[in-house]
């Protein structure tokens, strides 16, 4: 399997040596950045609940910072899972993407406005490096003709994102008045081209996944026969061992798949009031009113219904800007 790291290093390979030096974030002790980020993250959480930060995009939506943070946290805990589950995983892996989003939010950036669209970059590229290293592990790990796409599509994608924090690093490192310079005000135009090709990348890498992920579908019931037909055929210790390995490959397989669903879940802010209302309802209280409510058997309708669902099906709500614009917003 090509790993994270090499695809990462092919992408830094690719830039100018001018950007090479300006996503130069390089430490020693690299299994210590998610640890790093997750502590940055979470004091700049602390100080925007603390301010009740709020800064206005340019459609007029008012976004929450403080669940920016706490967006960007559940990444980084997405990432370590994913790390839990893959005996692949190497802890420098992606460091250096990781490295850039701790440089960031240890900056000192006191203008509201700047530092909550810069969060707001920072939270849709923490899902980025998550999403993709997971598919990288899930669709990466065995050969398929769809393959090479993926591998095309996640290059692109890793550079363009280095490409960002390479002009990204220039801006917001300037004071204010610097900002207001015309040379500045060019590099603030090239992030924004920056981050509208990133969307544009993850759509392919995602629409890459699908086609990898269908050829390995409809492989999957021609391999199982044939590994079958070969454990028949060994003897029992070695068929034991055939076995135990093909369950643990499985294991690992859906694993990976269940934390991907995971992705799909929008990160919900959820208030203290609601939380107290929830938790002073007991179980049966809340099953009662929900039979009072209606009679129907929605569990086991559901249960029917969702097991003749096709694979894919659906997939082109998540694909609707409409979608992906609630889906991404602050309080989604």
């Amino acid at each position: 399997m090509a790993s994270q790291s090499s695809l990462w290093d092919r992408a830094v390979a690719s830039l100018s040596s001018e950007d090479q030096q300006a996503i130069d974030f390089s430490r020693a002790d690299k299994p210590a950045i998610l640890s790093d980020v997750l502590q940055a993250a979470e004091e700049k959480k602390q100080l925007c609940m603390q301010k009740r930060w709020k800064y206005k995009k340019k459609n007029g939506e008012v976004v929450i910072i403080r669940d920016l943070c706490e967006k960007l946290i559940k990444w980084v805990d997405k990432f370590k899972e994913i790390g839990d589950v893959s005996v692949q995983y190497d802890p420098t892996h992606a460091a250096l993407p990781w490295a850039a989003v701790r440089f960031f939010l240890q900056l000192s950036v006191n203008e509201v406005q700047i530092f909550g669209a810069m969060t707001e970059n920072l939270e849709k590229i923490s899902g980025y490096i998550a999403r993709c290293h997971l598919y990288e592990q899930l669709f990466l790990a065995k050969p398929s003709a769809a393959q090479p796409e993926l591998k095309s599509a996640l290059l692109r994608l890793y550079t363009t994102i280095l490409l960002y924090v390479a002009r990204a690093r220039q801006y917001y490192a300037q004071s204010t008045l610097r900002r207001l310079g015309a040379s500045v005000v060019r590099t603030s135009d090239s992030i924004d081209d920056c981050l509208s090709k990133i969307t544009t990348e993850q759509g392919d890498v995602q629409r890459c996944t699908y086609l990898v992920s269908t050829e390995l579908s409809q492989d999957t019931g021609r391999k199982v026969g044939e590994i079958q037909s070969s454990v028949s055929s060994l003897s029992g210790d070695v068929a034991a061992l055939s076995v135990d390995m093909s369950a643990s490959q499985n294991a690992k397989y859906h694993s990976l798949k269940a934390i991907l669903d995971t992705f799909e879940q929008p990160i919900l802010r959820t208030s203290v009031q609601i939380s107290d209302i929830h938790a002073n309802l007991k179980k049966n209280a809340r099953r009662q009113i929900l039979s009072w409510l209606s009679t129907v058997k929605y569990r086991e309708h559901h249960r029917s219904s969702f097991s003749t669902v096709m694979p894919g099906s659906g997939r082109w709500l998540q694909r609707k800007q409409e979608f992906v614009d609630w889906k991404s917003s602050s309080s989604s």
